[in-house]
């Protein structure tokens, strides 16, 4: 059975391609912009910083060197980003996620649009993240009543945990990817600070990040990205809800998946 998720917890999907092109220069990103300027119109620049400590007669010297970045394209609605950088750009989409159909057709426009204006050798790498902020109902739910994803400590049921990180990576030699997991636990209110009555508590949430990254050594082909993506969606929806607890899984309000949902 297959599940849609009326209230999902995802707050930032992201898909990533490392190219090989080189030809690459400053005119791309431009022209990447006026081929998708109607559906992302904002114009954002962020700067590559680089910071270099240099040996001089003087003595040790720290200097700070700003070099080509990456450029910033949003939609009107800040929803939805396209990056363009040095032999990358990523697809973004924020909350509301929309359904994979949707996310998955605004990955391949903006594909083809890059392909049409700054064509590539080949697809070095390519990744796909979800970040999810799974919100705990109340000041005394447990973690362990919310993932299957947590570190294991000794005598566990005695100690008070005040904050918790977690990452694994695990390899697919036959998809030649590997699927990772980052998971954790950081409170509103610190530790130091005064308790605050349970009714004045902000949110807390609980941290869960997927991410299926191309590891192998040959390039992707370019008429395989579609069925890249499948898998490293499947993948990855496959371990969020292998992760979740069943008597969790109500709170996101799930419905079965019917043909037409998304």
């Amino acid at each position: 059975m297959s599940l849609i998720l009326r209230k999902d917890p995802i707050i930032e999907a992201v898909c990533e391609f490392q190219l090989d092109a080189p030809d690459w220069d400053l005119t791309v990103p431009g022209a990447v912009y006026g081929r998708i300027q109607g559906r992302f119109p904002e114009k954002r620049q962020v700067p590559h910083v680089d910071f270099q400590v240099e040996e001089t007669p003087e003595g040790i010297s720290p200097s700070v060197q700003t070099s080509v970045g990456r450029m910033q394209f949003h939609n009107r609605e800040t929803k939805q980003l396209v990056q363009v950088g040095p032999q990358h750009f990523s697809v973004h989409q924020f909350k509301p996620y929309t359904g994979w159909p949707n996310y998955k057709a605004l990955i391949e426009e903006v594909l083809a649009d890059y392909e049409s204006v700054a064509p590539f050798q080949a697809i070095r790498a390519m990744s796909l993240r979800y970040t999810n902020q799974i919100p705990l109902p109340n000041a005394s739910i447990k973690f362990e009543h919310v993932l299957r994803v947590m570190p294991q400590i000794p005598d566990s049921t005695d100690q008070i945990w005040t904050s918790w990180f977690q990452q694994v990576e695990i390899f697919k030699p036959d998809l030649e990817a590997t699927l990772g997991v980052r998971s954790g636990y950081f409170p509103a209110v610190r530790a130091s600070e005064p308790p605050l009555p349970l009714e004045n508590l902000p949110t807390q949430h609980v941290m869960f990040d997927l991410l299926f990254v191309h590891v192998g050594g040959q390039p992707i082909e370019r008429a395989s990205v579609s069925d890249w993506l499948e898998t490293a969606h499947e993948e990855i929806e496959k371990l969020f809800f292998d992760s979740i607890m069943e008597n969790y899984l109500p709170n996101f309000g799930p419905e079965v998946k019917t043909d037409d949902a998304n």
